[in-house]
């Protein structure tokens, strides 16, 4: 048994990583974009927009309404970003039926090196929106860990899924069928939560330049990837 939330939808042929390790990889970035833009770029998620709806409410009861700003004009950006993400997939595939993962990589490390070269002073909107875009880029790509779909960059979802695979297995007696999946989820929000502490650690000393780290795992994480669609040229 495995009943991901609402958040962690059906993979699309062909997309998807099956590696555990890489799952929890895109995980661990997921958490540390999300750090990176909720402690450097006006407290805003770079993917979990439940969280962005509930700030602003916050901010009117505190009045302080300067800070409304970023979260209402980034949250509407959700849907067309998704839309363009599930559109940039359909095109790679048109184009080649073998490499979409690492278009959307490449795309993702480029706009992550491009924003670590801003200044600190780099309007906020600016950084959210490119982040969230890349982001869900990386959340319409990669929708499977070891052939169960989750999601590689918030949570919500992949938390519901370990709640309930683990309670059936440790409450329900039923060990044989679900221990591995909810190994599999806990390994997976143990990593977003090492990539939350990660960003947490870098933004306050590095600023936009949280970035580059981050780009240099995704670059590990490509190179790894293209091994594996091209083991001739590795």
């Amino acid at each position: 048994m495995s009943a991901p939330g609402l958040e962690n939808r059906s993979p699309l042929r062909g997309q998807g990583l099956c590696s555990l390790g890489e799952s929890a990889t895109l995980a661990g970035v997921g958490g540390a974009l999300d750090a990176f833009t909720y402690l450097g770029h006006g407290h805003v998620f770079a993917n979990a927009m439940t969280g962005n709806v509930v700030s602003p409410g916050s901010e009117c009861g505190s009045r302080r309404l300067a800070a409304l700003a970023v979260p209402l004009v980034a949250d509407p950006q959700f849907l067309p970003r998704s839309v363009h993400g599930e559109s940039h997939q359909s095109e790679a595939r048109l184009q080649s039926d073998r490499n979409p993962d690492l278009a959307a990589l490449n795309l993702e490390i480029t706009i992550f090196a491009i924003l670590g070269c801003l200044p600190a002073s780099a309007p906020n909107l600016l950084i959210t929106i490119s982040v969230a875009f890349a982001a869900s880029l990386q959340t319409a790509t990669f929708r499977t860990v070891e052939g169960q779909s989750y999601n590689s960059t918030f949570t919500t979802g992949n938390l519901l899924t370990l709640s309930e695979d683990a309670f059936v297995w440790l409450v329900r007696k039923r060990p044989a069928a679900l221990r591995r999946p909810a190994q599999v989820f806990a390994i997976v929000c143990g990593a977003f939560l090492l990539g939350v502490l990660a960003g947490g650690l870098m933004t306050p000393h590095l600023y936009n330049k949280t970035l580059w780290p981050i780009c240099c795992v995704l670059l590990v994480l490509r190179r790894r990837l293209a091994r594996n669609y091209f083991p001739a040229a590795a």
